[in-house]
């Protein structure tokens, strides 16, 4: 074999092993997440909805390999703090979840409103407005205690609010509409504007991710993130994920 031929070779081998460089180079992050529509769901077996598309973005042109799962609460929160998976997203910005958990920058603000149906009408500025009706909210998210001058009555799930509330057994839920929209849409395939938004909201939530200090390299992964998350702010990315889930900023 000639020498231009064994060049040749190497530099075939180079440019084919290149690719299997870089992806061992990339750095395995992993995070969980609760199944929430449209924030994150399955369907057709993938992850898909607005919180994964803004990570995923953020990290696409970053050097790490990205992996996402869904998890109960409980569990996300045992394995973060034990530094088995690198973070939550989707947390409260502010309310820590498990022990060292370290706050990112804002993925989305999320607000919770008074809803009731188009047709009913509810005047309405304050909280004080609403006490005299039946609210329906969900158990174990803090409403209760959140609210404690309202009469309510508990459902396990937001189906079940948004059932109850268009058979009329509530004149109002508290919910987050971007959530209620999509479950009604989802339901009849055409929500035919039957929720009626009340403003102003009762409540707004910044979500984030909450990053484990359990784990290698935890300061390093938290800013790089965050310098992600701010180009896909600037450059219009997050603003057409936003857009492609019909979510108002």
């Amino acid at each position: 074999m000639n020498k231009n031929k064994i060049v040749s070779l190497v530099f075939v081998f180079i440019l084919l092993s290149s690719p299997m460089i870089a992806a061992q180079d990339r750095k395995i992050i992993n995070f969980a997440i609760e199944e929430t529509p449209p924030y994150a769901f399955i369907e057709d077996n993938k992850l898909i909805g607005i919180l994964p598309d803004i990570v995923r973005a953020a990290y696409k042109e970053s050097h790490y390999s990205l992996k996402i799962q869904i998890l109960p609460p409980k569990r996300c929160s045992v394995w973060a703090e034990n530094g088995r998976i690198d973070g939550i997203i989707g947390v409260a910005n502010g309310i820590s979840l498990f022990k060292g958990e370290i706050f990112s920058d804002i993925l989305i603000q999320i607000k919770i409103h008074p809803i009731t149906l188009s047709e009913t009408i509810i005047p309405y500025k304050t909280i004080d407005d609403i006490k005299p009706y039946r609210v329906g909210i969900i158990s174990g998210v803090g409403f209760e205690s959140e609210f404690p001058e309202l009469k309510v009555d508990t459902v396990s799930n937001t189906n079940l609010n948004i059932e109850k509330l268009l058979r009329k057994r509530f004149d109002i839920i508290i919910e987050n509409p971007v959530i209620a929209n999509y479950i009604l849409m989802k339901k009849t395939n055409n929500n035919n504007n039957r929720l009626k938004v009340l403003f102003p909201p009762l409540k707004e939530i910044d979500l984030v991710i909450g990053f484990s200090s359990a784990t290698i390299d935890h300061k390093k992964k938290y800013n790089d993130f965050n310098k992600c998350l701010a180009i896909i702010k600037r450059n219009g990315i997050y603003d057409n994920i936003l857009k492609k889930w019909k979510v108002k900023k």
